[in-house]
């Protein structure tokens, strides 16, 4: 299921952290406008380059922000869909090529809203299943590791990944996630353990997309 296709060097440093924030503004009155007035030469200081590289990672997204789609049929676990990004244009390595790819990343939070309970809950072992006929599993490989055991108290937040087979990502108008989740009772009384199977569907097409 792991699929160790890799992103260039600029997609795996920065891409998870800027697709659903805002690129903070850099302060431009510094020392290259003090070398340009002197006649220095003008050499990229490392905020405009971390600036830049961000930038053109987030062109290639469109993002769908703001769904906020809800789950709490596991009774003390709060699943929130918070955000999409969808891509056409992620550049991979396949057999020492750079391809693009089709590329849905969702971001995603897990929290536990009890004061003593513990749960296990796998959204990053998900399915991901498209209004465009894809159905793939998750890439484990780049994606964050927000399930598994959920303590008491606990949020995990991150971003999870789906390379796609037929492409086509930014025609998207629903996706729908599958995964599972469970509480043992601690007592060994099977008859209170839960189970639950999650099934989230969000309209992409109900936000308006943003590069």
């Amino acid at each position: 299921m792991k699929n160790f296709k890799r992103f260039t060097i600029i997609l795996l440093t920065v891409m998870a952290a800027v697709l659903f924030t805002a690129c903070s503004s850099i302060d431009k009155t510094s020392e290259n406008e003090t070398k340009a007035k002197t006649g220095e030469e003008q050499t990229p200081n490392k905020e405009t380059m971390k600036e830049e590289a961000k930038k053109a990672v987030e062109d290639i997204w469109v993002k769908y922000k703001g769904i906020n789609a809800v789950d709490t049929g596991l009774k003390g676990i709060k699943i929130t869909l918070a955000d999409v990004a969808v891509t056409d244009k992620a550049e991979v390595e396949e057999e020492g090529k750079k391809v693009s790819k089709s590329v849905v990343a969702v971001h995603m939070l897990v929290e536990n809203t009890t004061a003593g309970q513990v749960f296990n809950v796998y959204p990053d072992q998900a399915t991901l299943t498209t209004s465009t006929g894809e159905q793939v599993e998750i890439d484990m490989w780049n994606s964050d590791d927000i399930g598994g055991e959920i303590n008491e108290g606990v949020i995990k937040e991150g971003d999870i990944f789906f390379y796609l087979e037929r492409g086509h990502g930014e025609e998207i108008n629903w996706i729908k996630l599958t995964f599972s989740g469970d509480y043992t009772d601690p007592s060994g009384d099977y008859e209170k353990d839960i189970y639950h199977d999650y099934s989230m569907k969000v309209n992409l097409k109900s936000k308006t997309g943003e590069n």
